[in-house]
């Protein structure tokens, strides 16, 4: 590819490329489920400055406190003030640091690679698409493979501050996810059976410092710490990071909605990025068999057991969601991208090199474009490999309405509305009903307390609810509801509402309809 001072100008180039397929229309897909849950735990610490971790729940902080940058750049005070462009710059730049951290790989790999790797990482639909979700996944990613690369340059230059950044990295990642615990695993495999194999993997192993080791442990101690404990406020959150472990261990053990079988990684992957799976793949062989012959890097014998380590665990273990192959996709790009110039390289033929750099154009033209049908409605499409339990345009719509009924009343956004839902499951509806100050979520149908002027409630628990406000009262006393939607509105695939509104409210909201 580009050789010389001028890729520095490709990697600029890339950056903007990688930019330009993950910040427009940041707000147009409906909040996931899980977005609105971390956007609402983000709210309590926008409102209090304080964050409680939550072993249980939630994951790590830094997503939370990292997106206190752009909420204060932007001058919002209260959560009623934050939106989803907010969110989501945040997964949004921090992963397109991937690209950038590339560029410290260069004693490893060659030019050709790390800018093959810059532009397929900056067109993988995978890597694009939950870039632009308000999840901790690609935060995790990044901040592996910044760990990764600064261990890799203390390793060959035993230089202090590669050993404080890998520290700090390494401490990002406990802050992060707990699969973070994954990926060390995968990097210990790595490095053990490198040792066995390369001798100078071994002795650069051998030859560090061991006042560096502490200052790499320090520094990710501080870095986990700091987050966790609030930046010192709440101590018993330091404890909690390390307790959640088990806590999860038996969450992804236990049968439930999440949980598929081992190829449903690949099969999420197959329609649009077979292609450089099967260049990762072919790489990983070539660079397993070069190993055994003694012609093959250290760094690329690590990362290749590193990555097919990372596949094996997350394709064994039973629960899974697609941004979770993340961090092993990463793995399998940047494999991809040395097997492109491993080819190229060993290609006299000018007509075969041509026709190879054609089939590759034409495989990057159909991820440039599963990468723009992102900006539409196949971005929440239920057809879509990567939307997993997407919510649709209902939910939107249902905020919408109530927001106008809302605006119809003499309370506002005042107004009284009850959310009536089975084992709370109703998400993502309170991030958009953040606005209203007076929402009741509840998860059974109460006798005892007055019934909204609105009322959403599952579909299961409408017989209820007719029997709460047409048998209960006494004649007189029970007041006319009438169906705000013509339809039961889906909250996410097989969760639905059914709405009503008071006739008096109705007739207000009547009124002001154009």
């Amino acid at each position: 590819m580009i050789r010389g001072s001028k890729h520095h100008l490709f990697f600029i180039l890339i950056i903007g490329i990688a930019a330009a397929l993950r910040l427009p229309h940041l707000d147009e897909r409906p909040m996931h489920t899980d977005e609105a849950v971390h956007a609402m735990k983000f709210g309590a610490l926008l409102e209090h400055n304080r964050y409680t971790y939550d072993p249980v729940e939630y994951h790590g902080p830094t997503l939370n406190y990292f997106t206190l940058i752009p909420a204060k750049l932007r001058n919002m005070q209260t959560l009623k003030d934050v939106d989803e462009t907010t969110l989501r710059l945040v997964p949004v730049c921090i992963g397109l640091g991937l690209i950038p951290l590339l560029w410290g790989l260069r004693p490893a790999l060659s030019i050709g690679t790390i800018q093959w790797a810059a532009l397929l990482t900056a067109l993988s639909p995978a890597l694009v698409f939950y870039s632009r979700y308000y999840i901790q996944e690609i935060l995790l990613v990044t901040f592996t493979f910044g760990a990764l690369v600064c261990a890799f340059n203390w390793i060959n230059r035993g230089k202090w501050i590669d050993a404080l950044g890998t520290g700090c990295f390494l401490g990002l990642m406990h802050a992060t996810k707990e699969t973070a615990i994954i990926a060390w695993g995968a990097m210990a495999a790595a490095a053990l059976l490198c040792a066995l194999v390369k001798p100078t993997f071994r002795y650069g192993l051998k030859s560090l410092s061991k006042l560096q080791m502490g200052v790499l442990i320090v520094s990710a101690g501080i870095t986990s710490a700091l987050f966790y404990s609030s930046f010192f406020t709440h101590p018993a959150g330091i404890v909690d990071s390390f307790r959640t472990c088990g806590i999860y261990l038996d969450r992804a053990s236990v049968s439930g909605a999440h949980h598929h079988p081992w190829f449903y990684y690949f099969a999420t992957l197959a329609d649009t990025e077979a292609w450089l799976l099967a260049l990762g793949g072919i790489g990983a062989v070539w660079v397993l068999i070069q190993s055994i012959r003694k012609k093959i890097s250290g760094f690329l014998l690590f990362w290749t057991i590193y990555t097919i380590s990372m596949t094996v665990v997350y394709s064994l273990l039973p629960y899974k969601t697609p941004w979770s192959m993340l961090g092993f996709w990463h793995g399998w790009v940047l494999l991809a991208a040395w097997t492109i110039t491993a080819i190229l390289n060993r290609t006299t033929k000018p007509v075969i090199k041509m026709g190879f750099l054609i089939i590759l154009g034409m495989g990057c033209g159909k991820l440039v474009y599963a990468d723009l049908l992102n900006f539409g409605e196949f971005a929440y499409d239920p057809t879509n490999p990567y939307t997993y339990s997407q919510p649709q345009q209902d939910v939107v719509q249902v905020s919408n309405t109530l927001e106008t009924v809302a605006q119809s009343q003499p309370e506002g956004l005042d107004l009284y509305v009850e959310v009536i839902s089975p084992a709370v499951d109703y998400w993502p509806l309170p991030w958009y009903l953040r606005r209203f100050t007076s929402v009741a979520w509840r998860s059974a149908i109460s006798p005892e307390t007055p019934p909204a002027p609105v009322i959403l409630v599952h579909p299961t628990m409408e017989s209820a609810l007719i029997e709460k406000l047409y048998t209960q009262p006494p004649p007189g006393q029970r007041p006319l509801y009438l169906p705000l939607f013509e339809k039961d509105m889906a909250m996410r695939p097989c969760v639905y509402l059914k709405g009503y509104i008071q006739k008096a409210y109705w007739d207000r909201y009547m009124e002001k309809m154009p």
